[in-house]
């Protein structure tokens, strides 16, 4: 549902205050969030036209934070944090001369189905189940095993067997992949269909719960988002939530534990884009299926190095959004994997203590104004440069990391420059095909640094890596940027000068 637009009709009140009921349409963009469009006013805005002076806002602002509503298909709604976004009004002739309201609209993040919540119920959960876009695709179930009977005075047996369920101790918490059971009911089309029909839906999803309360916001940004990102290095492709169900701690709570659960609509994740990718369990890096005896070490593992640079693997993993233009992706990966490398492998180009001295007898060569304007552009000037960095990568990435060569790592380092700062007049650009398959290089080589970062050995790599896409790609005998066909390429297609 989180990428889904809804549409809900029905009445709504502020929380606490059900004896003011107005109807309404709570319309939801999984980009723009919740828009509720009233067919009258939830506040008393009282304005007499004969009070000069009086603030018709003030009510609005010292109201509940929270509206509550019932659809008309019976559904208890909760909107959380709405905020005032305007009304239309008119005023009419009676006793006395006071405004009357016909529309008002209220925006909002997130909104709860199946309850009445209170405030702070996202700041209280207890448990999150999050069902996303690749999930089913790559944690592909064995179809149900079915013996049919031709009397029809034996039962037909159907078997599902649910896959077992995953599951990662991290600190406090525990991340599981698991099922969901489905069982939507179904009716005869016509009076006369008297064949039954059954349908079960097994959705895998992730699940992260834990002994103790914690924040939507926080469980979003530490560990949901981490495992969008794990599953982009899995399957090569871009995951996006779908759907979001929170078990949150509620005093009226129906059961003994006080929980009660909701599904969530929000927009406080990326909206799914494009079309369903096409998928195929032999191409993936990391194969659901392999999944079982490492799953406890590679979420730990993966949460923690996730955790080591957050904006630089969002920045890389960026550049799989669909439809960017192949500069776009081309950069997004260059500036990601640069501040990735940065982050958390370090490195420097002479050592600290020489490179303090060497700055002293520069600042001591210059005037005090000359020095403030190069001591600015000194300040990373110990830093690995990108062409080192690249080449590093390729060392953590294992065999595929021969696929980076330095002259790929020069030509690479001068296109980033130029995208960067511009391109001289003269200056020879790669193509745009060759820019494709530079990005295509990196991304392998990140891939197998990751992997190795993640427990896998050389030889485990090369098994995981040979049958992917991406490898495929490389070993293409149309790739331009292979190392064999650049040591022999024409020096008049790409300039061979060396990095500035």
């Amino acid at each position: 549902m989180v990428q889904a637009r809804v549409s809900l009709d029905g009445r709504w009140w502020h929380a606490g205050h059900p004896e003011v009921s107005i109807g309404g349409t709570l319309r939801f963009d999984p980009e723009r969030g919740a828009e509720l469009n009233l067919s009258g006013s939830l506040v008393e805005v009282v304005a007499d036209l004969h009070q000069p002076g009086v603030d018709t806002q003030k009510t609005i602002r010292g109201i509940s934070t929270t509206i509550h509503g019932i659809t008309q298909d019976n559904v208890r709604v909760t909107v959380l944090d709405p905020k005032f976004g305007g009304s239309s009004s008119g005023q009419a002739a009676a006793d006395d001369w006071k405004t009357i309201v016909y529309r008002q609209r209220w925006y909002a993040s997130d909104v709860l189905l199946g309850g009445h919540a209170n405030a702070d119920a996202l700041a209280r959960v207890a448990t999150v189940l999050v069902e996303t876009r690749l999930l089913p695709k790559w944690a592909i179930a064995e179809h149900p095993d079915h013996k049919p009977s031709f009397d029809v005075t034996e039962p037909e047996v159907i078997t599902i067997t649910r896959p077992p369920t995953l599951e990662a101790h991290v600190g406090d918490m525990t991340v599981s992949l698991t099922w969901m059971r489905h069982t939507p009911r179904t009716e005869p089309e016509r009076a006369r269909d008297w064949v039954p029909r059954l349908e079960v839906h097994m959705t895998p999803a992730w699940q992260i719960s834990s002994d103790h309360l914690f924040e939507l916001d926080t469980i979003g940004r530490e560990v949901v988002e981490p495992l969008l990102r794990f599953a982009t290095v899995a399957t090569e492709r871009v995951d996006f939530v779908t759907a979001i169900h929170v078990v949150v701690d509620d005093p009226d709570g129906p059961d003994r534990d006080h929980r009660r659960y909701y599904e969530l609509l929000t927009a406080r994740f990326e909206p799914a884009n494009g079309p369903d990718p096409d998928m195929s369990p032999y191409g993936f890096t990391i194969p659901h299926a392999a999944l079982a005896s490492r799953f406890p070490v590679l979420i730990e593992r993966w949460l923690d190095l996730y955790g080591q640079a957050p904006l630089a693997l969002d920045d890389y993993f960026g550049g799989f959004a669909h439809r960017l233009h192949v500069d776009e992706r081309f950069i997004r990966t260059v500036r990601g994997l640069e501040q990735w490398h940065s982050l958390t492998q370090g490195g420097v180009e002479m050592d600290p203590a020489e490179w303090t001295s060497l700055k002293e007898k520069v600042k001591a060569s210059l005037e005090a104004d000359e020095w403030r304007f190069v001591s600015g552009r000194l300040s990373y000037g110990n830093n690995l440069s990108l062409r080192r960095r690249l080449l590093a990568l390729a060392g953590m990435a294992g065999y595929v990391g021969g696929y980076m060569s330095d002259r790929l790592a020069q030509l690479i380092v001068r296109e980033r420059n130029g995208l960067t700062h511009g391109f001289s007049r003269r200056a020879k650009r790669l193509s745009e095909d060759e820019r494709w398959w530079a990005t295509i290089t990196m991304r392998m080589c990140m891939t197998g640094a990751l992997l190795g970062l993640l427990g896998y050995t050389d030889e485990e790599r090369i098994e995981r890596l040979h049958p992917s896409d991406l490898e495929y790609f490389l070993g293409h005998h149309e790739n331009p940027l292979h190392p064999g066909r650049l040591a022999r390429r024409n020096r008049k297609s790409v300039t061979d000068q060396p990095e500035p």
